[in-house]
């Protein structure tokens, strides 16, 4: 019963009952993500029917990706690289904004699994403010758990604001990421700190990123680590302005730190993706013994997620004292 209220929760065109074709031999589950000037990586996994037993394998299963009809070499990771998993295809091809991405996966043992996705424009221009404010717990809301999160030993935080434009002829989907930079690291433009998932932000309308690799394989964690995603639903064509709160660091005898703001635009797949994961992760499901799976997909036949992001916009934050 749960189950059928999960499928009637989501757009008929997007129901899992109406994508998948009835069929008891299992289906290919298939994780991507493009974007330009970065490795796409396609993960695939057969499933197994209820009630089934043995492993099921994709040997031999054909791959095929396109970009704007063209078709795309794809190469299969052999187990000499550090941040592709052993058996994975991908592409080092960079796709700009506006390329219209197909991908196919073909199998005897199952039914055909594609989809499509087209990669966004840039974020649109934007002003960026960052403050000095006292630190006040209140502001902070956990986003990376529900019992309230750690509570930081800061007197100051900062306050970033984002100014922009909503193109108010088309659907956009935005990710934000306040990145902290220590300058003691040599590589330190490219330094995640991790002890910045609790962002705090207004949670109408927005989501935080919970688990990605779930989503779109273990490649896209590094990208979508603490970053906060919303729609333009409740601003469609109006200029906005988001605001967020992460912990202050003061300069000490052995770091300097800077931070920097990351934008960027997700397609409808990635975003909606996305949501539903959320929506499941902060939902109360597990109380009724609901296994972790998402009443979402965009593989037609199959399962899983093909999305897309735009090349990402980094603006160094100005702290105002």
């Amino acid at each position: 019963m749960m189950l059928l209220l999960l499928l009637a929760a989501v757009s008929c065109e997007y129901n899992l009952a109406t994508i998948l074709p009835e069929d008891d031999t299992g289906y290919i589950y298939m994780r991507a993500l493009a974007m330009s000037g970065d490795t796409t990586v396609i993960w695939l996994d057969p499933t197994i029917p209820v009630g089934k037993t043995g492993t099921p394998d994709l040997e031999g299963v054909q791959l095929r990706l396109t970009a704007d009809d063209r078709e795309v070499a794809l190469e299969r990771e052999d187990g000499g690289s550090r941040y592709i998993m052993d058996g994975a295809w991908f592409t080092a091809e960079s796709f700009e904004p506006g390329c219209r991405l197909e991908i196919t996966a073909s199998h005897p043992d199952f039914p055909v699994a594609r989809s499509s996705t087209v990669v966004p424009d840039l974020f649109p221009e934007c002003s960026v403010k960052a403050e000095r404010v006292p630190f006040n717990a209140e502001d902070y809301v956990a986003c990376s758990n529900m019992s309230g999160g750690n509570v930081y030993n800061h007197s100051q935080a900062l306050h970033v604001y984002l100014t922009f434009k909503d193109d108010p002829s088309s659907r956009d989907y935005y990710g934000v990421r306040i990145v902290r930079s220590n300058g003691y690291f040599l590589s330190s433009q490219f330094y995640l700190d991790r002890n910045m998932t609790d962002l705090s932000v207004n949670m109408e309308n927005h989501i935080m990123i919970l688990s990605p690799a779930d989503v779109f394989g273990p490649s896209a964690a590094y990208r979508f680590d603490n970053i906060v995603a919303f729609s333009d639903d409740d601003f469609a064509g109006q200029t906005v302005t988001k605001d967020y709160f992460v912990p202050y660091f003061e300069d000490d005898h052995q770091f300097h730190y800077t931070y920097h703001v990351e934008l960027l635009k997700l397609s409808e797949g990635c975003w909606r993706n996305m949501e539903a994961e959320f929506n499941y992760a902060w939902g109360n499901l597990s109380y009724y013994g609901q296994a972790a799976i998402y009443p979402y997909t965009n593989i037609i036949g199959g399962l899983g997620a093909f999305g897309a992001i735009s090349p990402i916009t980094t603006l160094p934050l100005e702290i105002l004292h």
